[in-house]
């Protein structure tokens, strides 16, 4: 019988190989993290790409809607639509600097300050959730290496170097 996924794990299943596939892992992540973050934030009327988008903009004050979109990796219409729900709401403003005038300057309004505040608060016990059990160490490097996973994702989309196609069969060094 294979190892399951950890030192006394309940996990269902053995993972096998699987546990050593990145697309995988972050996929059944993903749905446990849905849930702890609906439970963290219920009752902020707050939606999960509000959040990300609030933080970000209030870590970089003045960051563009493009430079939003492609930090999310989604199209920029989907930012622009939670942008205008979260103006409408006070928390947002759109600003066009003297500098260049082509683009939006995004910033939080005092109120959006509060509801961010009170976001961090919940994402702190959040985040104390998701990692007991996890040395302040080991934290660092999951994260020091999924920032350097993310930039290197990031740069590969962004220059558009060349991916194998679908179907394409990747061939193994050793033949």
């Amino acid at each position: 019988m294979g190892e399951r996924t950890g030192e006394g794990s309940s996990f269902p299943v053995e993972l096998g190989y699987l546990a050593q596939d990145f697309p995988f892992l972050l996929r059944s992540l993903r749905g446990y993290i849905r849930a702890v973050t609906a439970d963290t934030f219920s009752g902020l009327d707050t939606e999960p790409g509000e959040i990300v988008i609030l933080n970000l903009v209030g870590i970089n004050p003045g960051v563009s809607q493009n430079d939003l979109a492609a930090a999310l990796v989604i199209q920029k219409s989907a930012v622009t639509k939670t942008i205008k729900h979260l103006e409408a709401r006070g928390l947002l403003e759109r600003r066009k600097p003297k500098k260049d005038r082509r683009f939006n300057a995004l910033s939080l309004t005092p109120k959006g300050e509060e509801k961010l505040a009170l976001m961090r608060a919940r994402m702190s016990i959040q985040h104390d959730i998701l990692f007991d059990g996890f040395t302040q160490g080991e934290q660092m490097i999951l994260f020091e290496q999924l920032v350097k996973l993310l930039t290197r994702l990031h740069s590969l989309h962004r220059d558009n170097t060349p991916r194998p196609e679908r179907g394409d069969r990747l061939t193994d060094p050793g033949e």
